[in-house]
């Protein structure tokens, strides 16, 4: 479902191809769907871990309220990025695993990450 023409279609081939990203099921990558905060956990600890800039969590409990709805498949790379100190969670001591990531979020992930 990735068009041919679009701006983001080789940025997305090559996450894809990286390991970064995947789609939603084997057929559909849904390019226009919000991405959620365990979503983008997921993503830059999959680029990190490529570039050996992050190390795999030394446990998977967190801190968070809301940590049993962390899906199975985002555990290990929301511990990781809180164990490096990337992620806090919100002010309420959720981490709102489902919500979707705000630009401003996302911002403050990539100016974090870039110091590393």
């Amino acid at each position: 479902d990735l068009p041919s023409g679009a701006w983001y279609t080789p940025y997305v081939s090559w996450a894809y191809q990286a390991g970064i990203v995947s789609g939603v099921t084997d057929r559909l990558f849904a390019p226009e769907w919000e991405v959620s905060r365990q979503d983008l956990a997921v993503m830059l600890y999959r680029f990190l871990r490529g570039r050996a800039q992050i190390a795999r969590p030394e446990t998977e409990v967190l801190p968070f309220r809301d940590e049993t709805e962390i899906a199975p498949y985002a555990r290990e790379a929301v511990a990781a990025l809180h164990q490096a100190g990337l992620l806090s969670g919100l002010p309420d001591g959720r981490f709102a695993p489902g919500e979707t990531a705000t630009r401003e979020q996302v911002a403050h992930l990539l100016a974090l990450i870039h110091r590393l």
